[in-house]
């Protein structure tokens, strides 16, 4: 009688997950709730699914729990070489870079410098942050002002929420910068560890933290330090406490490619599969390297945008499942204000409402109109538990 009864109860549930799996997704869920497991809620589905008129919802089908959730925040603090070869016009305008490391002033009025272009490259960067509504920024500048190799022991302009007024901060204080001195690349680098450490262990930081150097040489105050901030500083960074470090070298960093590339990796931002750098110093293809491209200024701004996307997407985290049960990632759906979103197989498309899980599946990634209602103030972002994944 036992294996009989038990026979009874796998046939009756595998009925019941063959024709949810053919079914449409559940309608209008209630917000956060574990769905019953009784075996009145069992009789309910079997007589919904008897029934083609009878729409499935959670309390009886397929939807065992819902729970609001919203977008995770990004924090990205851009640490900017100032130094005094920064003066130079750039190669594509008739100053080589061994002619600025010799003479670090500018060669013609007529072309810009890279200073003022990495300004005007940075302004449409804030700007595009500030249109996300989903990040904060902050700006840090190397040489400490006044100094010639010393590291910023704090940020010129502080990580806040890119709203108008901050955005107009960061604009300024990039228009203000008069570039002089030497690269303290690897003090910058570690300083800037430290100041997001400390905003993270106040609680002050909740989300996924950034750094985005830009530099157009290499260390040339303490070369002796590179060794510990490859090996330590930001592997550790990265592994430890999450912080993901892009790097742009810009004309004039040939003799870093290496150096540039293995932060690249070790910060988490680059696939040591897909790329290579050194033995030479000159060797490495891991990081946004500038200086081979006749192009600098259009090259920088497609850098920045591409880091954009990755610091102002639309990122989700996926919880552990309610009442200690298995959360099975074939059946999970997002919705937002009530409209169910299609899972996407690969990258977003920025022109398709969908979304995707991230390589390690532990986020869910929110693409073209779904990500940008889930940023409207008042978006209701719930991910839905039971229902089988809705495919794009």
């Amino acid at each position: 009688m036992r294996k009989r009864r038990w026979f009874g109860v796998i046939v009756r549930i595998a009925q019941v997950v063959a024709t949810l799996a053919a079914s449409v997704a559940c309608s209008d869920p209630v917000v956060y709730r574990t769905l019953p497991q009784d075996s009145g809620t069992e009789a309910q589905v079997l007589a919904d699914v008897d029934n083609d008129d009878a729409a499935l919802d959670p309390d009886a089908g397929c939807a065992w729990s819902i729970a609001p959730t919203e977008v995770i925040p990004s924090h990205v603090l851009f640490l900017v070489d100032r130094s005094g070869s920064m003066n130079c016009n750039l190669p594509e305008d008739g100053q080589t870079s061994s002619e600025c490391a010799q003479f670090p002033v500018r060669k013609t009025d007529a072309a810009p410098t890279k200073g003022e272009l990495v300004e005007e490259a940075l302004s449409e960067a804030f700007f595009t942050l500030a249109e996300s509504g989903s990040a904060s920024a902050g700006l840090s500048l190397f040489p400490a002002a006044g100094t010639q190799c010393d590291p910023p022991d704090a940020p010129d302009v502080p990580l806040d929420v890119v709203d108008e007024p901050h955005r107009e901060d960061l604009e300024e204080a990039m228009r203000a910068v008069r570039a002089d001195g030497d690269t303290p690349l690897a003090g910058a680098v570690i300083k800037s560890y430290a100041y997001l450490l400390k905003r993270l262990r106040a609680g002050a930081l909740p989300g996924n933290p950034f750094v985005v150097v830009i530099t157009d040489g290499s260390e040339t105050c303490k070369p002796s330090e590179l060794r510990k901030l490859l090996d330590t500083d930001v592997p550790n960074a990265y592994a430890l406490l999450a912080i993901r470090t892009f790097v742009i070298g810009a004309p004039g960093s040939e003799d870093g490619r290496a150096l540039l590339s293995e932060m690249a990796v070790a910060g988490g931002t680059a696939d040591p599969s897909r790329c290579s750098f050194g033995p030479d110093e000159t060797d490495g293809d891991c990081h946004f390297d500038m200086t081979r491209t006749q192009h600098f200024a259009d090259e920088l701004r497609r850098a920045l945008a591409s880091i954009n996307v990755d610091v102002a997407r639309c990122e989700l985290s996926v919880p552990e499942a309610p009442g200690g049960r298995r959360l099975e990632l074939d059946r999970v759906n997002v919705r937002v204000d009530g409209v169910s979103y299609p899972m996407a197989d690969g990258e977003c498309d920025p022109d398709v409402a969908s979304w995707h899980y991230s390589k390690d599946r532990l986020r869910i990634l929110l693409c073209g109109d779904a990500c940008s209602r889930a940023l409207e103030p008042a978006a209701q972002v719930e991910l839905v538990f039971g229902c089988p994944t809705q495919p794009l």
